[in-house]
């Protein structure tokens, strides 16, 4: 038995020698094993600085500068991300004439901006500069994987929302102009209901949907916060949260212009018939003329404000599209344990290119406050009277 023993020893030593050879031959060392998570994370969600990075520490000069890039950049679009949407925020809160029902999606994407550059980003950086490793409590963990799968559910379904009330707004002008107070307080309420829906949905695998025995978070025995879901939360995560709200923006949208086209042509029609107008009494004429107008501006800002919602909710699907495919289609060839119709290429796609796609999304969120500032006029007096110290 002590020989049998022994034996066992010296081969499980022997294995343990030639991997690490192994391991040493790739410049790779040994890391978590990370299951696919839902629209932010893919199989390879994180960027894994222990591809560039040997046992001893040291990293070839070309790697080493790809790891660090990665780190400026994410460190760049964190600081512009919550530099400004908590300029956003607060010129929100300080000027009333701001709080008006499409305005309150704006508030909402600045507010899911802010959690997504504090919280997911800035830990990501940490884990990046400590080999993946969790250096903090195992709540502070599960609030991170839980904040990663939100945030961006938040964003994608508040300008979904906010496609439905520009549309209403070019449509139905005369309805939704003497229904505002109305409006916005249902505007909020929907907002409401999409953060609390978000988190819920976020929260089903600390409910019980993950695998048997899975910690969704820190493992007592283990150093990594990591996803551990079932391929089918992330699969139904994916299509709820991006490809669904994607396309119903894209029919709003869609809709709402060619309402735009029909309301120009139908106003061109009458202007060229006003010439018959002779026949009225100078003050009806002059009346109507006055509600024309005033019907021109309304529509006019309308228009300005559909196209500045429109370039918003087109830039956020733009910037995560990538990735999002990337995961959609990563976590269908593995549910599947397929490497046939393109899977093996798919599950191929390399470390680098699914973090620049991550990056991509990331930094729609240090693009959204230059968007709100250039196309919304009322946020640039705003923030000039914040900052000049004028009162109202």
């Amino acid at each position: 038995l002590r020989v049998a023993k022994h034996l066992d020893e010296q081969v499980r030593f022997a294995l343990e020698i030639f991997k690490r050879k192994l391991m040493d031959a790739s410049n790779i060392t040994t890391t978590p094993s990370f299951t696919p998570s839902t629209l932010y994370p893919t199989l390879n969600t994180t960027f894994n600085p222990n591809t560039t990075l040997n046992e001893s520490g040291t990293s070839p000069t070309a790697p080493n500068i790809i790891f660090l890039t990665y780190v400026g950049i994410l460190v760049c679009i964190i600081t512009f991300a919550l530099l400004g949407n908590l300029v956003v925020i607060i010129v929100f809160l300080f000027d009333r004439k701001l709080r008006v029902s499409s305005n309150y999606y704006i508030f909402s994407l600045a507010v899911a901006d802010v959690i997504t550059a504090a919280l997911v980003m800035t830990f990501e950086v940490d884990q990046w500069l400590n080999n993946l490793k969790w250096r903090y409590s195992r709540v502070l963990c599960k609030a991170w994987t839980t904040a990663y799968l939100f945030t961006v559910p938040v964003s994608i379904l508040t300008t979904c929302l906010s496609s439905i009330d520009r549309w209403y707004a070019i449509s139905r002008p005369l309805q939704y102009r003497t229904n505002r107070n109305g409006l916005k307080h249902k505007a909020l309420v929907a907002i409401i209901l999409i953060w609390i829906y978000s988190i819920l949905f976020a929260l089903l695998p600390e409910f019980g949907w993950n695998p048997p025995g899975a910690s969704h978070g820190v493992k007592e025995d283990s150093p990594y916060c990591f996803f551990d879901i079932y391929i089918e939360y992330s699969i139904l995560s994916s299509v709820l949260h991006f490809i669904l709200p994607s396309l119903v923006t894209a029919f709003f949208y869609y809709n709402m212009f060619k309402a735009m086209k029909t309301h120009t042509m139908h106003r061109r029609r009458m202007s060229s018939g006003s010439d018959c107008s002779h026949a009225r009494g100078p003050s009806q004429t002059k009346r109507t003329t006055n509600q024309r107008k005033e019907q021109r501006i309304n529509f006019r800002h309308n228009v300005s404000l559909a196209k500045s919602y429109a370039l918003i909710g087109s830039l956020l699907i733009l910037t995560w599209c990538p990735h999002s495919i990337i995961s959609i289609m990563q976590n269908t060839c593995y549910y599947n344990q397929s490497r046939s119709y393109g899977c093996g290429n798919i599950m191929d796609i390399s470390d680098d290119t699914v973090t620049s796609f991550l990056l991509l999304g990331y930094f729609n969120s240090a693009l959204n406050p230059i968007v709100y500032v250039l196309r919304f006029r009322q946020f640039r007096l705003t923030l000039m009277e914040c900052v000049t110290c004028k009162k109202h």
